[in-house]
């Protein structure tokens, strides 16, 4: 058996199930359809209008993704940078992943028809690990080749995509300890978004002295977590 199988999931999208880890790397329901409710709307344009409403938006972020795999969100993020026009932001994306795809699983991945989005994809995986590279005007792309459980980010973060294996399978990657050295790197207003709506994930993000909002899943999931770090009482 291959370590990855390509599947197709409900809206038309591809994704891969790990035999390593026994789950699909997006939901069955729709792995373009997940990444661009969860991690866009509710993490990266929840985030920037919560910045405009405070008359301070962003000239930069920096976004971190727990888990590359496919690189489906650092697409979606780079798309969604494109809708802004002039007046996007510049995006350092930092991401942290041991088990990075082979060539020949990538390579039959196809998430958009567009010729310049295809070679941004592209770009995203031939790209060096372990040293920030500009793969294109105003993305900067930072894959680390490291376990979750050893990382350190290289710098204040503002956003982060938690998308690692569910907790059945990785517990050790939603352990107090993993979640609180990335918190350690976040600011006041910074967003924690996931797929995960766990009860013990909700905990320790709330211990963790984040503002926890459970809301409406997609893709057959009921229900998913924004996480925000709060203002520190005076």
């Amino acid at each position: 058996m291959h370590e990855h199988d390509i599947l197709f999931t409900g809206d038309g999208s591809p994704t891969l199930f790990s035999s390593r880890f026994g789950e699909t790397y997006h939901s069955n329901g729709g792995a373009v359809k997940e990444s661009e409710y969860v991690f866009i709307e509710c993490g990266l344009r929840y985030f920037l209008e919560q910045q405009r409403q405070q008359d301070c938006p962003p000239g930069k972020i920096h976004i971190l993704e727990a888990g590359f795999g496919t690189g489906l969100n650092a697409l979606l993020t780079y798309r969604e940078q494109l809708s802004h026009g002039v007046n996007a932001p510049e995006i350092l994306y930092e991401t942290a992943d041991l088990f990075p795809l082979e060539e020949e699983i990538w390579q039959k991945l196809s998430y958009v028809a567009d010729k310049p989005l295809r070679d941004f994809y592209e770009a995203l995986h031939t790209s060096s690990w372990d040293s920030p590279v500009l793969i294109a005007k105003g993305f900067t792309l930072l894959k680390r080749q490291q376990d979750l459980e050893h990382f350190l980010p290289s710098g204040i973060i503002d956003i982060v995509y938690y998308d690692a294996f569910s907790p059945n399978v990785q517990p050790e990657l939603w352990s107090r300890k993993v979640l609180e050295v990335i918190t350690g790197y976040m600011h006041s207003g910074s967003v924690f978004t996931t797929y995960s709506s766990k009860g013990v994930v909700k905990q320790t993000l709330r211990d963790l002295k984040y503002k926890v909002e459970r809301l409406p899943g997609t893709g057959g999931k009921r229900h998913i977590i924004r996480a925000v770090i709060e203002p520190v009482a005076q």
